[in-house]
């Protein structure tokens, strides 16, 4: 399991959960109002998603549909950790499905 313990502050608010699974990615940010904003896409969707080389984030494509920046704001070694992360969950997801 990874950690991310030696990159954050030992006091971290959850401001964002993100899900990739072999049926979809889910982006959970809970909002200041208790009303979750919650967006669901199928894996089959997602175009890609790795750290974005030109500005701080995790960049996401979702095919013909949007792109967009994840955790713009956090320190350049947790954005690089979590979008290689997430780059590589998504491409084991699709290695394993076209293999099925």
């Amino acid at each position: 399991m990874h950690t991310l313990t030696r990159l954050i502050p030992s006091i971290v608010c959850t401001r964002l959960i993100v899900t990739l699974d072999s049926n979809s990615l889910t982006i959970d940010e809970p909002s200041q109002h208790d009303t979750p904003h919650l967006l669901v896409w199928p894996l089959e969707q997602v175009g890609t998603i790795y750290p974005n080389r030109y500005c701080s984030g995790v960049y996401v494509t979702i095919t013909g549909r949007d792109s967009f920046d994840l955790i713009s704001d956090c320190p350049h070694e947790v954005v690089k950790y979590v979008g290689e992360t997430l780059e590589r969950t998504l491409a084991a997801l699709r290695a394993k499905a076209s293999s099925s």
